[in-house]
């Protein structure tokens, strides 16, 4: 009996301390100050969903003309990006072209008056 006596005024010394502690914390104003942050966060979102909800159609149909006009750009700067490679490599025929003529006319500067030689006509 002196046991079970002993062993249950130890358990109120301990909720003693324990009540004593959260008093000390002020851990009531500080769950109710976390209260009021998670309440404004709530009203928040809610709000928020509520304007999703409201103007959810034009938002989706925004995001739809959006993505569809990235789509035209990729498709227009894949096809301009073709036709600048052609163009490049028509350039660089062009240029290996008039470099072949200043190289034979260098070797045969006369060449303009007479035309070509017999050997290159045929």
């Amino acid at each position: 009996m002196g046991k079970l006596v002993e062993s249950a005024h130890r358990t109120v010394e301990d909720v003693d301390h324990v009540v004593r502690s959260v008093a000390r914390e002020q851990l009531p104003a500080r769950l109710a100050s976390a209260l009021r942050g998670f309440t404004t966060s709530a009203t928040k979102l809610d709000a928020l969903v509520d304007k999703i909800r409201t103007d959810g159609d034009g938002l989706i149909a925004s995001a739809r003309r959006t993505t569809e006009s990235l789509g035209d750009l990729g498709r227009e700067t894949r096809e301009s990006t073709i036709d600048l490679g052609e163009t490049l490599r028509e350039i660089r025929e062009a240029a290996r072209s008039v470099r072949e003529f200043v190289d034979a006319l260098e070797n045969e500067p006369d060449m303009l008056v007479k035309g070509r030689s017999r050997r290159e006509q045929r």
